[in-house]
């Protein structure tokens, strides 16, 4: 039987020092867009068009992922189409709240999410900013979650 694994661009488990995606464009991908877990990190003038996970910052410690990522700036990033736009989100074994924060200055500067279920959602981030994002809002879409 073969086994399926996700689109990437390189191994998600070999975490590292930081990164950059600048002026890409991922569109009609099956699953994630954009899945940053490492700190220090860099989206600029990029755009996810037509994927279900838009641009995800996080780590799932349920399934050993991490580190979480921090010190992360996105700028004139966008997400347009599928499920979310985008999300951080550091999940704890209990999928509950963790003791601290520990996904932290994040900045979302310039940023623009449209036609997706939820443009930003946020779970155990501390520290972090919005600044001059543009989230275009459909008939029945919900917009934040935390």
């Amino acid at each position: 039987m073969e086994k399926k694994t996700p689109d990437q661009l390189y191994a998600p488990t070999e975490d590292g020092v930081g990164g950059a995606v600048v002026r890409s464009r991922f569109i009609c991908n099956r699953g994630a867009g954009i899945v940053i877990q490492s700190a220090h990190v860099l989206v600029e003038d990029s755009a996810v068009l037509g994927v279900m996970g838009g641009v995800r910052l996080g780590s799932l410690a349920r399934y050993q992922e991490g580190p979480p990522p921090y010190n992360c700036l996105l700028r004139r990033v966008r997400s347009e189409g599928g499920r979310f736009g985008f999300h951080a989100v550091f999940q704890v074994r209990d999928n509950g709240p963790a003791f601290c924060a520990p996904m932290r200055g994040i900045v979302w500067e310039k940023c623009c999410a449209a036609n997706v279920d939820a443009f930003l959602r946020l779970q155990n981030v501390g520290e972090s900013e919005l600044s001059d994002c543009t989230f275009a809002l459909t008939s029945t879409r919900t917009g934040v979650q935390t």
